[in-house]
């Protein structure tokens, strides 16, 4: 038509070309959401997980969102399908899939979320020293980005885990999705909820994917709460 778009239609386009299959293998015993396949009978669940997703971003106020489903059953490529639309609407996404090696190694599910899209998040930089020091210290990329956050002394992996999102909340939502939540270490998953206490009026999302009640002691505890 001749005209310049506007601004909100060019990052679009932007996020749109960045958008690539996540590769099949990723750190520390997990691996990423595989290529999508296709999506069958599950408008009815899509849009209520976008709902909760956008009352999520618009109240400000964080929220945990279970998808249950036995393998097979479609819950994966719903769980991709949820987060895909949330990075073309501008939200960080950081994701990953837990296996059953994972339970035996404390913090692997946060520093696998730490590798797996949270260092997209554009209010990091605005992080404390040694929340941004407890990931420098271990991950390359980290490292080249936040150089002068080296030689801080590091938090712990949950605490660094709850100031990252609190500065990049600030910025942008954020969501962590783990599918096979049923399979992430305990310290992890104690990290996430205290996450979402402490944030709870922050826009911050966590998904999991999950077989279904009486798959983890700790996930039904959450369950409940």
């Amino acid at each position: 038509l001749g005209l310049t778009p506007q601004a909100e239609t060019v990052a679009l386009a932007e996020r749109v070309q960045r958008e690539r299959p996540a590769p099949a293998a990723g750190p520390l015993g997990t691996a990423r959401l595989e290529a999508r396949l296709p999506m069958v009978g599950r408008a009815r669940d899509l849009a209520r997980l976008l709902d909760s997703a956008e009352r999520c971003r618009q109240e400000h106020r964080a929220m945990t969102m279970m998808l249950e489903g036995d393998a097979g059953t479609g819950k994966t490529r719903l769980l991709q399908e949820v987060l895909e639309r949330l990075r073309l609407d501008g939200a960080t996404v950081a994701a990953v899939r837990s296996v059953e090696a994972d339970r035996r190694e404390p913090w692997s599910g946060i520093r696998a979320l730490a590798r797996g899209g949270l260092l997209d998040a554009k209010g990091l930089a605005g992080a404390p020293g040694p929340a941004l020091a407890a990931f420098a210290a271990e991950f390359p990329e980290w490292a080249e980005r936040f150089e002068g956050a080296v030689n801080a002394t590091p938090l712990p992996a949950g605490r660094a885990l709850a100031e990252l999102l609190r500065s990049g909340a600030e910025e942008q939502p954020i969501f962590l999705a783990v599918d096979d939540a049923e399979f992430l270490d305990r310290e992890s998953l104690l990290a996430l909820e205290a996450v979402l206490r402490d944030l709870s009026r922050a826009p911050v999302g966590v998904l999991l994917g999950t077989p279904g009640p009486a798959a983890s002691p700790m996930l039904d505890q959450l369950r409940a709460r």
